[in-house]
């Protein structure tokens, strides 16, 4: 019994841990994003960020911006105006981007679409490039040509995300919402976005999932992780069953040995020998003649 429970409670944290390293990792295999057993694309998930002040064209620092004080929530599109804009990819001058130290990512975005990488920001300030503590972020190249960003906040203020328009823009205007995904019932994915009011905070935006829009393999992985507990749970009972009538047949085996014994040493005790039988066979003929019991009583013993 301690057995099947020992195994079956190590497979069930051998799981529920391969579960856990499935979703910290589906993210770079499958280009989705995927937190408490949910997983969603990035690409027809996300928030518009429409700021003309992230332009990197913009010197302007009379209304100062800090990314910091933003809760930044899940993914992000940026716009400039009504064209797509990405991340810049080299170091900027500070004082741009309505901030004092603009926010640049060091690497390269991905080039195959539906592909998510981690990238490091760093922040331009006082000739160095990468002056205050870096941070990372996902990022995704989404058919179409445009990116997504899994922004998050910078470690100190004034710094703000740098945005400039794509070489080559898909040209969705940033009032409409994002498309669609095909996909079929009932994992179907509907986006409300709207945009913030004051420039100095985040664009919200409302992520909607009709039916959950759980991953169907991962349901898949429970029902079989329901099945493996129910075979060691039955595995632990039939043993439970075997171990106590194997006890029950040893006591009855014990039992039939000692009456057996207690049954010989009665027959043993109750035996007459032969010469007493006699003697009691005699005399019950004629009890009353005692000469003749002794003459043969006498006689038995000349024999």
């Amino acid at each position: 019994m301690k057995v099947g429970h020992t195994l079956s409670c190590f497979i069930f944290l051998s799981l529920h841990g391969t579960i856990g390293l499935a979703n910290a990792e589906s993210s770079i295999h499958t280009g989705m994003d995927c937190s408490n057993s949910q997983c969603v694309d990035p690409c027809h998930n996300y928030t518009v960020l429409n700021d003309d002040w992230r332009s990197t064209n913009n010197t302007d620092i009379q209304v100062l911006h800090c990314d910091k004080n933003i809760d930044w929530q899940g993914w992000y599109r940026l716009f400039l105006g009504e064209s797509g804009a990405h991340i810049p990819e080299r170091c900027l001058d500070p004082n741009r981007c309505g901030t004092h130290a603009p926010l640049w990512i060091t690497q390269p975005h991905p080039t195959q679409s539906g592909e998510i990488l981690t990238r490091t920001v760093c922040s331009s300030w006082e000739g160095n490039c990468c002056k205050f503590e870096s941070h990372i972020i996902h990022v995704k190249h989404c058919y179409g040509n445009y990116y997504v960003y899994k922004l998050v906040k910078p470690v100190t203020c004034q710094l703000a995300y740098c945005a400039e328009v794509n070489i080559t823009d898909p040209g969705v205007p940033f009032t409409t919402p994002a498309p669609t995904p095909k996909v079929s019932s009932p994992y179907q994915v509907h986006i409300n976005v709207t945009t913030a009011v004051d420039n100095s905070t985040a664009v919200e935006g409302e992520v909607r999932l009709v039916n959950g829009g759980s991953h169907p393999d991962f349901s898949l992985l429970l029902v079989v992780i329901i099945v493996v507990m129910v075979v060691l749970m039955l595995f632990s009972v039939l043993m439970l069953i075997y171990k106590r009538r194997t006890k029950t047949s040893v006591d009855l085996d014990r039992r039939r040995n000692s009456d057996h014994n207690q049954t010989e040493i009665a027959l043993y005790e109750n035996f007459c020998p032969v010469s007493r039988c006699d003697d009691s066979i005699y005399q019950s003929l004629d009890p009353t003649s005692s000469d003749q019991d002794q003459t043969y009583c006498s006689l038995t013993h000349s024999k």
